[in-house]
């Protein structure tokens, strides 16, 4: 782990390695499971403190599923349901509850909805604020709008307050964001965020600062990601969702889909997929520093996670931190900063989010000790945070800026940029194409790519880390017109049961992928790559642009298979196509399987079985056919009243380990789940695709925690396969050229079941004897070429062979000669 350049944030890292060896794995937990929903509307949960839980502790909890994190004096904080609370005892962890001032204000205001919590109270509720940003965009229509992300689970509007001196037009300019709120009963942010709001229309006509943030930058503002949640003073959504653990995650979430989480995480994910940010922060509280990524890293434990632009994130942080003397004094955290995980870990928050899928740099600010402080302080953190907040925001004035574009039409492009040496990628911000980033003092290489144009890379220099952003436009030439075959499915064949089988003729429906400039008038033929395929007919596409993809258009690509076909085989095509302009080329090859698939279903015998409490069950089934397998689905029934102490993973024949759950699902009771590859199990089943069905397949139900115990009451083995092609067809060979330095390189076509293939060099292609085996040399002998560096007399006969080799052994061998 890098060391952090801040004394004082160094941990001893080799003491926490020893700490983990003491205990037994610990696998990521999912985000914590939604908290029930009580008979007032509001969720029912507890706040508690864990009496002396250190980094280890903190690891354990996290990846049992609970919902935690840890304060300015890195006490451990949990918030937690009854059932919960007794599973912290069952674990010999002492905790102390805690006051919920959030309780105390949901009462206060019970019949009187969206009231205030008392006459004098200086906080916004949700209609306060909605009445003021609309107040906001009337008085000052020349600068802001007052633009909903969508609605919450209760139907409040997520509002976003949009400043900018063409507030109605997609502008060359960054775009920045704050948001506050993401906690309902973190409220300080909302005040400082309306506050910002305030001061920055009200000055915009004799503030020259104020001006150049408002005419150089697109600013949004949202005082509430979690407007549901501040009405009913809770950390939760309406729904019992933690927002910021439900974002996608590079740990144990990479999946960057709305799908299955709450309403406002997809609110806001839409929206940032429509809004290229390059610099933000979001507000919470319960402590006074800046936090920046990552938060997650790969074992749960509360150590430094370094993300790239570890120096830049730092920077910023402390540019934050410096302007904020509260935070800058801190005695908790050196100079106000910290790195998120060194402090604790968590995972889907948002901050790692935005980094990860959207290149922006993302801080999370902690305003104060108290969630919710008292009103008579708001004028106090306005005043600690208000420069912070300004000089972070002219940040994203730095840097290096510009747009890119068609070289040709002017256009602007979707595309990604790199400093060179550093690993983290931004994007531009399509309709206008323009990007930002933020970067210290330096001279830099720009590498700029986009679908369809030829990268580039653009020196410049950055002048200062305050200076306006160095400017670098970069116009991008189209590649010349090329496609792939990135998807094939039967349209049509002859018994009408979707598959091709030997003797069937059909039809081919195949997607093409541009990788180069905009084509029109493309048609296509097969080529068959194997002696079992015949084409009949071509078939035309789309028009495509750079990037873009299509299905051929019907009549779709005719073709037939040969009666002699083998089991197993897989057909191979390329597509040799032709478009407008005279471009020509061959696709690389594509394989269409023959014969539907055999599903085999298993069911465990051996079941019902307890599980030890803590400890470990197994339970085996057993096959004997000998086939390859393609898709494995596992259907698994399990009684236990705490899900998050189980790990459950399936073994196959041959010792490959696949975790179907790891220890997440919090206090969730039961599981009764089918595990494919499109629930995202903790590891992929395709790790399985293309092994041997026969053998012995075990199901391990570990039980890592006392104090909950449960029963495997069955489980279900779902196999989908085809027999093993024996033997491997005859290698076609491609091309051979010349290489660097006198060599000689080899290219051919892949065939469907090979695991890998030989090279054999000889002097004599009638003397097979006389050949050795060159695999060796191959630095990748799965790919399907060969350079031979080799050298050989002048005058002599250089010939090789080609075979590729299967499962089940080696096939017929393709040769070239010179």
């Amino acid at each position: 782990m890098p060391t952090p350049r801040l004394p004082g944030l160094g941990r001893i890292r080799s003491l926490f390695v020893a700490l983990l060896a003491a205990l037994p794995a610990l696998a990521l937990a999912a985000g914590p499971a939604p908290r029930p929903i009580g008979p007032s509307g509001r969720a029912e949960y507890r706040i508690v403190r864990i009496a002396n839980a250190g980094p280890v502790d903190f690891a354990t909890l996290l990846n049992a599923g609970f919902d935690v994190e840890r304060d300015e004096r890195r006490e451990v904080i949990a918030y937690v349901t009854a059932e919960e609370m007794d599973k912290l005892e069952a674990l010999g962890f002492a905790w102390t509850e805690l006051p919920d001032p959030g309780l105390a204000e949901f009462l206060a205001r019970q019949g009187r909805a969206d009231g205030p919590l008392a006459p004098d109270a200086a906080y916004h509720d949700y209609a306060a604020w909605t009445a003021q940003l609309q107040q906001v965009a009337t008085d000052h229509p020349a600068i802001a709008r007052r633009i909903s992300a969508g609605k919450s689970v209760q139907g409040r509007e997520l509002w976003w307050m949009k400043l900018s001196d063409n507030p109605d037009a997609e502008e060359d300019e960054p775009a920045f964001k704050f948001v506050a709120n993401i906690h309902g009963d973190e409220k300080v942010g909302t005040e400082n965020v309306l506050r910002l709001i305030d001061w920055l229309t009200d000055r915009y006509a004799t503030d020259s600062r104020v001006r150049r943030l408002v005419d150089n930058l697109e600013i949004w503002l949202m005082p509430s990601m979690n407007p549901d949640g501040s009405v009913l003073a809770q950390r939760y959504n309406a729904a019992g969702v933690d927002l910021n653990r439900d974002f996608p995650d590079l740990w144990n979430d990479p999946v960057n889909t709305p799908a299955g989480r709450a309403k406002e995480t997809g609110l806001m994910m839409a929206w940032q997929a429509a809004h290229q940010t390059t610099l933000s922060a979001n507000f919470h509280g319960g402590a006074v520093v800046t936090n920046y990524p990552y938060d997650g890293n790969t074992d749960g434990m509360p150590i430094y996670s370094t993300a790239p632009d570890d120096d830049i994130l730092l920077d910023v942080s402390l540019d934050y931190a410096e302007d904020n003397a509260p935070m800058s004094a801190s005695s908790s955290f050196p100079q106000g900063v910290t790195n998120g995980a060194d402090w604790y870990t968590l995972y889907g928050g948002m901050q790692d989010w935005n980094m990860v899928w959207h290149g922006n740099l993302d801080l999370t600010v902690e305003l104060s000790a108290a969630k919710t402080p008292a009103a008579s302080t708001l004028d106090a953190y306005w005043n600690d945070n208000r420069e912070s907040m300004l000089s972070y925001m002219e940040r994203a004035l730095t840097g290096v800026r510009g747009r890119v574009t068609d070289a040709l039409t002017g256009a602007p492009l979707a595309a990604t940029l790199r400093v060179a040496g550093r690993a983290h990628p931004f994007y531009t911000d399509l309709p206008v194409g323009d990007f930002q980033r933020v970067l210290k003092a330096g001279s830099y290489l720009l590498e700029v790519s986009a679908d369809g144009y030829q990268p580039r890379t653009v020196p410049f220099t950055v002048a200062g880390t305050r200076a306006d952003a160095a400017r670098v436009d970069v116009p991008l030439w189209p590649l010349p017109t090329g496609f792939s075959a990135t998807a094939s499915r039967v349209a049509q064949e002859t018994d009408g049961d979707g598959w091709l089988e030997p003797g069937e003729a059909g039809q081919l429906a195949v997607t093409l992928r541009n990788g180069g400039a905009a084509a029109s008038g493309i048609a296509g033929t097969l080529r068959p790559l194997t002696p079992y395929g015949l084409a009949l007919s071509g078939a035309a596409w789309p028009d495509l642009g750079p990037g873009a993809a299509a299905e051929s258009l019907p009549p779709h690509l005719g073709l037939s298979v040969a009666p002699d076909a083998p089991a197993g085989h897989k057909l191979a095509f390329a597509i040799d196509w032709t478009a407008a302009g005279g471009a020509r080329g061959t696709t690389d090859a594509f394989l269409v399987p023959l014969g539907a698939p055999t599903l085999t279903t298993r069911d465990a015998t051996d079941t019902p079985k307890t599980i030890p409490n803590p400890g470990a069950t197994t339970s085996a089934v057993t096959l004997a056919d000998d086939a390859e397998l393609l898709e494995a689905d596992v259907r698994v029934t399990i009684n236990h009243p705490f899900i998050a102490d189980l790990r459950v993973t399936l073994v196959a024949p041959d010792g490959t380990r696949v975790r179907l759950h790891a220890r997440q699902g919090g206090s969730a009771d039961n599981i009764a789940t089918t595990y494919d590859t499109l629930t995202a199990p903790a590891d992929s089943l395709d790790v399985l695709r293309g092994r041997s069905t026969a053998g012995t397949w075990t199901l391990e139900v570990k039980d890592d925690a006392s104090g909950n115990a449960g029963s495997l009451q069955s489980w279900r083995l779902e196999l989908k396969s085809r027999p093993w092609e024996i033997p491997l067809p005859e290698v076609l060979l491609r091309d051979l050229a010349r290489a660097t330095g006198g060599a000689t390189a080899l290219g051919w076509w892949p065939v469907g079941s090979a695991r890998s293939y030989r090279v054999y060099r000889g002097t004599d292609p009638k003397s097979f004897g006389g050949f050795i085996d060159a695999t060796g040399e191959d630095a990748d002998p799965s790919d399907t070429a060969f350079t031979d560096r080799s050298a050989s007399a002048p005058g002599t006969l250089t010939c090789w062979l080609v075979s590729a080799v299967g499962v089940k052994g080696e096939g017929l061998l393709g040769h070239y000669g010179r």
